[in-house]
């Protein structure tokens, strides 16, 4: 397409090969947000949480947690294989306040 807009004269400089221009991104080394954990619902109860969450077919993915955001994530012991459905956890004798996140493994 380059060379075409170039010869017609739509563009007047010639393009860069990609193996020496700096403009193009490393897509490998961009986040995915696409295919992040993302939860649909919570469900709190006496003392537990249900957690409902969108899966990817063949994505694995962990349960962390953490009772104050001052304090590290821990790993809850909680691994999820994806299927492509929504699928759903449940945590149980928990404090009054702790927040999650879910962590792709592969």
């Amino acid at each position: 397409l380059a060379d075409y807009l170039l010869s017609t004269k739509v563009i007047t400089i010639p393009d860069t090969d990609f193996s020496v221009d700096n403009r193009i991104q490393n897509i490998s080394a961009r986040v995915d947000t696409v295919t992040s954990p993302i939860f649909s619902r919570i469900v709190p109860g006496s003392g537990t949480v249900e957690l409902f969450f969108f899966t990817l077919p063949g994505k694995n993915m962990r349960l962390e947690s953490r009772n104050s955001f001052d304090l590290p994530w821990q790993d809850t012991g909680i691994s999820i294989s994806g299927d492509g459905f929504i699928q759903s956890v449940v945590n149980q004798n928990l404090p009054p306040t702790r927040f999650y996140r879910l962590v792709r493994g592969n």
